[in-house]
């Protein structure tokens, strides 16, 4: 029979890896349920048969059949004992992670906000400069000190134009990176240099000004 002790020690990284690796899960759940299914087709005589010859010493089919089940049982028992390992692991380090992933998501949300308003920054430069041209011309100036006047114009805003999608690399960067530790929950996926921010808890039993 199988032996439990040659079991993997339980990895955090390894198991968040599996647990989305798709394929394998479902694999696995096939297997459990064919093995479910399949069990109760075994016929009784096969089951005495596998008693049997297990444990020849037991001296009879009731004793063999006794023998069977306990090491069977055993071993389910091992294995549930080995999967509740693996939810108190999961979860103490879900716990531990829980400050990074709430700090984590508020970034992601506050970037993608960031994002939204650079590039609506870029669609108001371009019809800024055309509104400006035309109050120009309408206030009376020449076409020529227009043009001179938003060639100026329009050096300056490819300026600001570089420099906001500086920014928006930097913001697109660090955002694929979270991204990436809310899926693998691998504290290495951070982008390079991040601190978690600290958090402010409010007294609720503290007085209230009157």
């Amino acid at each position: 029979m199988f032996k439990t002790e040659q079991l993997p020690t339980p990895n955090f990284r390894e198991i968040v890896n599996f647990r989305h690796d798709k394929v394998a899960v479902d694999s696995l759940h096939q297997m459990r349920h064919r093995l479910s299914a399949n069990i109760a087709k075994v016929p009784l005589e096969s089951l005495l048969a596998l008693a049997k010859s297990r444990f020849p010493e037991a001296g009879t089919d009731a004793a063999a059949i006794a023998a069977l089940d306990r090491e069977v049982m055993s071993l389910m028992g091992e294995l549930h004992a080995h999967g509740m390992e693996i939810d108190s692991l999961v979860k103490a380090e879900t716990d531990r992670l829980k400050p990074f992933i709430s700090d984590v998501v508020q970034r992601v949300l506050a970037m993608q906000g960031e994002l939204q308003a650079v590039e609506k920054a870029f669609r108001s430069m371009e019809a800024d400069l055309d509104t400006e041209r035309g109050r120009l011309l309408k206030a009376g100036l020449k076409s020529s000190e227009v043009d001179r006047l938003m060639a100026d114009a329009a050096t300056s805003r490819e300026a600001e134009k570089a420099s906001l999608l500086e920014k928006c690399e930097v913001m697109e960067r660090e955002q694929a990176a979270f991204e990436l530790f809310l899926k693998t929950l691998d504290e290495r996926d951070l982008p390079e240099g991040y601190t978690l921010r600290p958090t402010f808890r409010v007294d609720a039993s503290y007085p209230a000004p009157k």
